[in-house]
């Protein structure tokens, strides 16, 4: 099945988060006609380390899961200030059977709200968490990026591309 007409939620922090990993990746989704929205804690906009303005369409509790088709938490510095936040770990958890996206530090976000719980999920993330998702249940690789089942994992902006093409493929094949 095709990108085109499916939609995608994108959940950044309220700032700090990667520039890069958040432009290049809906670049190339809305290139292949993926609808993109963006979802934080914050309503307005939320600025990334660089600089980058985003508009945020919705506050993450406003989230209707059926919604969408597939949800990337993009990382950076600022993705630590929402590892605990109450809804950030339900929309995380409750999404884990849909297509899954997380880059960089963002993957601490699936480990802290147990989503993947006991199906020992492969993933990378940024060697910082690496202890807290092997915790949590993640078998770490330390790839670049790594792909299991529904679930698309980076370790660093660095794989930006690589992470989003892996996304589109997840994506076509569900």
């Amino acid at each position: 099945m095709a990108v085109a007409g499916k939609k995608v939620l994108m959940v950044l922090p309220e700032f700090n988060f990667e520039d890069d990993e958040y432009a290049l990746t809906r670049r190339m989704l809305e290139s292949r006609g993926a609808k993109v929205n963006v979802a934080s804690i914050r309503k307005g906009s939320v600025r990334g380390k660089k600089g980058t303005w985003v508009k945020v369409d919705m506050l993450v509790d406003e989230v209707k899961t059926w919604d969408y088709d597939a949800f990337i938490f993009v990382g950076g510095e600022g993705t630590r200030t929402i590892w605990h936040h109450p809804q950030v770990l339900k929309l995380a958890k409750d999404t884990d059977h849909k297509v899954q996206g997380a880059i960089d530090l963002a993957p601490a976000i699936l480990a802290h709200a147990n989503a993947h719980k006991d199906k020992r999920r492969r993933a990378t993330a940024a060697l910082a968490v690496a202890r807290m998702l092997a915790e949590k249940g993640f078998r770490f690789t330390g790839e670049p990026v790594v792909v299991d089942e529904k679930l698309v994992t980076a370790s660093a902006p660095t794989y930006v591309q690589p992470f989003a093409q892996a996304l589109l493929k997840t994506m076509e094949s569900s």
